[in-house]
């Protein structure tokens, strides 16, 4: 095993924080350093970080000396803090060695290009309730056990696992669920490879119907998930029963009774910035979520039209890559599935740092909808005002994207705003 002294490069990232939660959870001398903590201090993601022992420096102060740097695909290797380390680790070869440190009995690894931050969080949730003592690390806020997506345990591991950076390969899991395959970080033939070269890795083997195919087509058994009749969870959403099916089989695999997986679903909290309803009432709703492919950006919207309200979307973008491969592929969506009655509200790109192709704008995805009244604002003060202004006359709000923490902030401004004037 590496150096017990490890420092997180980007560890506000939502793969890089459960991590270091989890190694300080273990015993290791952990901190780090994250761009989006030094331009904001009143993180709330900061406090919580130092509460659980964990130091956080400015980028390129100097706290990464004598440190194995844990770094993921999007630092790039003229980090100022990794020249001062030790050695350098990447985050899923960091992740692997942890589960072979605490010799975790059983690994339970999630895939899939949709739906699997929720599905990993129902599956350690069906766990921890059924008493199995579960180690859950995922990439989102898991309401009442894994608040920051870490949840330290000596039972069965329940990971959410990453195929945007190729990660995925370096992991053969005693169980392995495939929620979904669609285009997204890369193109369909790619991740194809991925998901298919994953699942022959894994021992056992659980599907979506979406994902079956992929499967039969590599000779590879599997069990695949049926949805259920009547929805277990209350969650919002069509593929929340997919969630909710996968989850529940994926438990009896582990040895838990379909009754027992059934009735902890009753009260799962759901995981923060998934169709997460911050405010409703009969005349107004506001929803903060993280879709931010065109396949996820139509999902939310079909279950967001269950609230029979009209609809005003802020939505932001979350790279230059991507918005140039899906711009055509949003601008589909926001056609087909927003009314004239709906608002678009489109905010710049969210810039990460490092290189990219800046001349890529949010406008390109404006010049391919066509139909909803849509606008493109500076900031998030701007699109804060545009909201307020139709919230007030009625509607449900939803912000919309995915890596800047900025876009949780502005859902819960809007919550909170609405809240004082009921």
């Amino acid at each position: 095993m590496f150096n017990k002294k490890l420092y997180f490069v980007g560890i506000g990232g939502s793969g890089m924080m459960p991590l270091a939660l989890l190694y300080a959870s273990a015993g290791f001398e952990v901190s780090g350093s994250d761009r989006s903590f030094d331009k904001d201090p009143s993180d709330e993601r900061l406090s919580l970080l130092k509460q659980n022992g964990i130091s956080v420096f400015r980028e390129g102060q100097g706290g990464s000396v004598g440190a194995c740097a844990v770094v993921s695909t999007a630092i790039e290797s003229s980090h100022p803090d990794i020249a001062g380390a030790l050695s350098i680790e990447h985050r899923s070869l960091a992740l692997k060695n942890l589960l072979k440190e605490l010799r975790s009995s059983e690994t339970i690894m999630v895939a899939g290009s949709s739906g699997k931050t929720t599905t990993t969080a129902m599956i350690g949730w069906i766990l921890e309730r059924c008493g199995y003592d579960p180690l859950i690390y995922l990439g989102g806020e898991l309401n009442g056990i894994a608040p920051l997506g870490a949840r330290f345990g000596r039972g069965i591991a329940v990971l959410e696992i990453d195929e945007s950076d190729g990660s995925i390969e370096k992991f053969s899991p005693d169980i392995g669920v495939l929620t979904s395959i669609s285009e997204d970080h890369k193109p369909l033939n790619e991740i194809e490879l991925l998901f298919s070269n994953f699942m022959s890795k894994s021992k056992k083997r659980i599907v979506s119907k979406n994902a079956e195919y992929l499967l039969r087509k590599n000779g590879l058994n599997c069990e695949t998930a049926d949805e259920f009749a009547i929805p277990v969870s209350g969650l919002l959403g069509g593929f929340n029963r997919v969630n909710e099916a996968l989850a529940v089989r994926t438990a009896m695999c582990a040895g838990i009774t379909e009754a027992c997986a059934k009735n902890a679903l009753k009260d799962f909290p759901g995981v923060a910035r998934r169709l997460q309803i911050l405010f409703r009432d009969s005349q107004r709703a506001v929803i903060d979520d993280f879709a931010h492919n065109p396949e996820k950006v139509a999902a939310s919207l079909l279950a967001l039209r269950k609230l029979e309200m009209r609809l005003m979307v802020i939505f932001q973008p979350h790279g230059y890559g991507p918005t140039k491969m899906h711009a055509k592929g949003f601008g589909k969506v926001f056609s087909e599935m927003l009314l004239d009655k709906d608002r678009l509200v489109m905010l710049p790109i969210f810039d990460a740092g490092g290189t990219a192709d800046r001349s890529v704008k949010s406008e390109m995805i404006i010049e391919n909808v066509k139909g909803p009244d849509c606008i493109s604002v500076k900031d998030k003060d701007e699109a804060y005002s545009k909201g307020i202004e139709f919230l007030n006359a009625g509607g449900a709000l939803v912000v919309m994207g995915a890596r800047d923490h900025g876009l949780k902030k502005l859902a819960l401004k809007f919550a909170r705003k609405i809240k004082l004037e009921v």
